[in-house]
């Protein structure tokens, strides 16, 4: 499915021009200048979301969290998962299961990574909690939730994490390959975290018992096969009238400049032919939540700049940018048989182009949901 954004940057992308005004001396905080959201784009005849105007300090941790403790913890306390789930490749940690596709790393590093992708994410949707409008009312009133590949690691500020604190009438679960919950990090009652490779086998659920299935960010959790009984999977757990929920970005970096879409072409292909994995799955999402026979589907985006020309967020999504191919690394180096340096200068010119300012890249984070009959 290709989006109208291929061809130019969208309008409410493009900087805004400044306009000269008195200063005012303010008291101003870290979190206090941000850049004005980008705006969510939905098909026309959709029901419009229902958006909550969080600011982007609402999003990040409660104030019991601590970031360094609960990093440290999650990756020298092997308490809830053992030391041979793991094996260590130039220096970062990965799942040494040769079922588990999934090709970035999971060490302290890459669990920064989604964090802060998390939180640009929430920003960027202007919302605390992304969920379909029906849910979000039926929250406060009580209904079973599944998370499906919850990701690396479960900290306070993860979306299903804030969810069980929020909704304290509904349930909670979250399944993923590897637990990396620390045993005294502070969750809820309502909420639990199996360990579980949904390619592997069916979730461990009866069928139809949950309200609302959500999975966010799994784009290359699964290689393009997997996702019809993936998501066959979510349909079966889910009640008739229930929602099911998917959140992507589309990892293909637009507007970018000649010798960065070579790269990314040349990452995407290496992606695509040595694991089977989609790195556009978004643009597929609405065919196949189409061929799960759903009812009420909802397609929408919202844009997200890269780069300083974006302001905050921009800023925030090219560090996370830069931190994914980073982390993916060892993996592309090993797939596209080209050395370190290689890799590194390749990578070089992007964001050297990125950082120029002559071309304005975005990339398109998709939501698309629908209700089981």
């Amino acid at each position: 499915m290709a989006s109208t954004a291929d061809k130019k940057v969208p309008k409410h992308l493009q900087p805004l021009k400044r306009k000269h005004t008195h200063k005012k001396k303010v008291e101003s905080s870290p979190a206090a200048v941000t850049a004005a959201p980008p705006r969510v784009h939905e098909e026309e005849n959709r029901v419009p979301a229902t958006i909550s105007n969080h600011h982007i300090n609402t999003l990040i941790p409660n104030h019991f969290y601590n970031a360094s403790n609960d990093i440290n913890q999650i990756f020298n306390d092997h308490s809830a998962s053992s030391p041979q789930l793991f094996r260590w490749t130039k220096g970062r940690r990965f799942v040494s299961s040769q079922n588990v596709p999934y090709p970035l790393p999971n060490d302290q590093t890459e669990l920064d990574r989604h964090r802060v992708q998390f939180y640009i994410v929430r920003w960027a949707f202007e919302s605390r909690h992304i969920t379909p409008p029906p849910i979000k009312k039926r929250l406060f009133e009580g209904i079973n939730v599944l998370d499906v590949g919850c990701g690396p690691g479960l900290w306070v500020g993860h979306p299903i994490i804030d969810m069980a604190e929020d909704f304290k009438k509904s349930t909670f679960d979250a399944v993923d390959i590897c637990s990396l919950l620390p045993t005294d990090q502070p969750t809820s009652d309502n909420f639990n975290l199996t360990c579980h490779n949904v390619t592997e086998a069916p979730l461990p659920f009866e069928s139809g018992t949950f309200d609302y299935v959500q999975q966010v960010m799994a784009a290359i959790s699964y290689k393009m096969d997997d996702w019809p009984l993936v998501l066959a999977e979510m349909k079966r757990v889910t009640k008739s009238g229930g929602y099911i929920q998917l959140i992507e970005p589309d990892m293909y970096p637009q507007q970018l400049g000649p010798e960065g879409e070579l790269w990314r072409d040349q990452i995407h292909n290496a992606l695509r032919d040595q694991r089977g994995y989609e790195p556009r799955i978004a643009c597929h999402l609405e065919r196949l939540v189409t061929e799960l026979d759903l009812e009420d589907i909802t397609v929408k985006y919202v844009s997200v700049p890269v780069g300083s020309w974006g302001l905050d967020i921009g800023h925030l999504w090219e560090q996370n940018f830069d931190a994914f191919l980073e982390s993916a690394r060892p993996f592309l180096v090993e797939k596209m048989q080209i050395t370190n340096a290689t890799y590194q200068a390749n990578t070089k010119k992007l964001k050297e182009e990125l950082k120029s300012g002559e071309f304005k890249a975005f990339n398109n984070i998709y939501v698309v949901y629908g209700r089981v009959k």
